[in-house]
């Protein structure tokens, strides 16, 4: 009996043993586990910054393109820089938790919280702050629970690249003018073509933008139909800075304004709006030969602005006839030229059906007569007194062919009269505008520019300049191709101003974001 107790004491001690043994093994495997766990955690902890850092900035550009996108295309802005903020925070907490989460296993919960952005000294840079709580929950064996709350702070400069920018896509820009000069006009009975001669007494060009460049300026009158101030046909024969300058104007009695049109001045644009073909009823400067207004014969080029008619029987011709009401300007150069007593030389412009029969100046040097410059007017001929003054150089000629009066006239560059005859005579037949040179190879004139208006005698006498007072202005066009990108150094410029920031540019640069942002220069020039 002794044996049998000993063997069950025995038998007991073995049994406790084995149970301390096995509990022994089972809370060092949990220990084990435990310890995976926590550097599970950390492993995700590290994922998660990698996650942050790697994609951040990818996210944070992504949110602001998109915001611009819809912006654009829904053709609208923040209400203010707040909800513009907000906007941005949320898509970038929505995007980041839904890319962090991604990157978990269970049991982890990814919260992403107070993200904020704000403005640096760079426009195009922004600082990001926020949090992202990485929470873990487990319940192991033996009651043991692993619960770990890890907060990973964000706190990163971002730059922003390629964000398209609403402000100037939703937006028309505009050229305004500073300074006009009321031009007094005593237009009346329909539309009528006449010039404006601007000097230093009533004209003061040191006001322009940038005045030895006259492409700010505007012509303005009104529409009465429109009811509004409109652009009127003109062309800037000659522009001289602190010297003589000539526009010619196309204007009715309804285009206006209390008796007067507006000279605008003192404006960005360098978009010249001269129109002369609209000016004029016939308008050549010369820079090409027009076929479909000239006939052509014979030696007729153009070099350098100029054209050259030269030779026998060089001829240019309008394919149109006109008859009286007419006024035919042009700049010309008739040139004298030696010849055989056999020999007869002609150069005309004008009204001509040939050189003795039309209204016009001709130059002739024949066998029947001494030399000379002539007006012509019918078949009839007048001498000019001393001609040679006027050849081998550029003179301004006019001729003016009413019903019962013709009128030649001879000015210098700045309009000084120097030669003047009328005759009442009434030539009731039709011609063509010609420019002609016959007899020898070296007959030559030249002409640099030729137009055609009504006969009138409108006198257009400028005003002293003041402050604009009409409200015109013109778009400006957006001349970039594709897409525009905010801060983009060659379209923008930096300013301390920060409704110009690029949350600034999202409220339509109404609200402040920071102090400095990019400009448009579209904008500014």
């Amino acid at each position: 009996m002794y044996y049998t107790q000993i063997a069950l004491v025995l038998v007991l001690l073995v049994f406790t043993i084995t149970s301390v043994f096995y509990n022994t093994i089972d809370l060092k495997t949990s220990e084990i586990k435990n310890e995976i766990e926590v550097k599970m955690i950390s492993l995700a902890e590290k994922n998660i910054e990698h996650t942050i850092n790697h994609n951040l900035d990818k996210i944070v550009n992504d949110v602001f393109i998109n915001v611009s996108y819809t912006l654009m295309k829904e053709h609208r802005f923040f209400n203010n820089s707040s909800s513009a903020e907000e906007c941005i925070e949320n898509n970038i907490t929505y995007i980041l938790n839904k890319t962090l989460y991604n990157v978990c296993r269970d049991n982890f919960t990814i919260i992403v919280s107070h993200i904020r952005i704000n403005p640096t000294s760079e426009p195009t840079r922004i600082l990001l702050t926020g949090e992202v709580l990485l929470k873990y929950r487990k319940e192991l064996e033996n009651n043991v629970s692993i619960i770990i709350n890890k907060e990973i702070g964000i706190i990163k400069e971002i730059t922003l690249k390629e964000i398209p920018d609403p402000y100037v896509y939703n937006n028309k820009f505009y050229y305004n003018w500073s300074y006009c000069s009321p031009v007094d006009v005593n237009v009346s009975n329909g539309h009528h073509i006449f010039k404006i001669i601007l000097n230093n007494t009533n004209f003061n060009y040191t006001l322009m933008k940038n005045p030895n460049d006259p492409s700010e300026i505007r012509i303005i009158g009104s529409s009465k139909i429109a009811n509004e101030y409109i652009l009127l046909p003109y062309w800037i024969e000659k522009w001289r800075y602190n010297n003589i300058s000539v526009i010619w104007v196309n204007c009715s009695e309804d285009n206006l304004i209390n008796g007067k049109i507006f000279i605008l001045y003192n404006s960005s644009t360098k978009i010249n709006r001269e129109n002369p073909h609209k000016t004029f009823i016939l308008f050549d400067n010369f820079n090409y030969l027009d076929n479909n207004s000239w006939e052509i014969t014979g030696g007729c080029w153009i070099n350098n602005g100029l054209l050259y008619v030269k030779g026998p029987y060089s001829k240019l011709s309008t394919k149109r006839s006109f008859s009286y009401n007419y006024e035919l300007i042009f700049r010309a150069n008739f040139s004298s030229v030696m010849k055989l007593d056999s020999e007869n030389i002609s150069e005309f412009i004008g009204f001509f059906k040939n050189d003795s029969n039309g209204i016009g100046f001709i130059y002739y040097n024949t066998s029947w007569g001494k030399e000379g410059l002539y007006v012509r007017y019918g078949q009839n001929l007048s001498k000019i007194p001393n001609f040679s003054k006027y050849l081998n150089n550029f003179y301004i000629y006019s001729v003016s062919w009413g019903e019962d009066r013709v009128s030649f006239r001879i000015y210098n560059e700045y309009y000084n009269l120097l030669y003047n005859k009328s005759i009442n005579i009434n030539i009731n037949e039709n011609y063509p505008i010609s420019i002609c040179t016959e007899g020898v190879l070296n007959a030559t004139v030249l002409v640099d520019w030729l137009v055609l208006k009504d006969v009138s005698n409108i006198i257009a006498i400028p005003q002293k300049p003041m402050r604009n007072i009409l409200d015109y202005h013109e778009e400006k066009p957006k001349t970039y191709k594709g897409t525009i990108y905010y801060g983009d150094p060659e379209q923008y410029i930096k300013v301390n101003d920060g409704r110009y920031s690029i949350i600034g540019m999202f409220t339509n640069a109404t609200y402040k974001w920071g102090s400095c942002g990019y400009k448009p220069k579209i904008e500014i020039e």
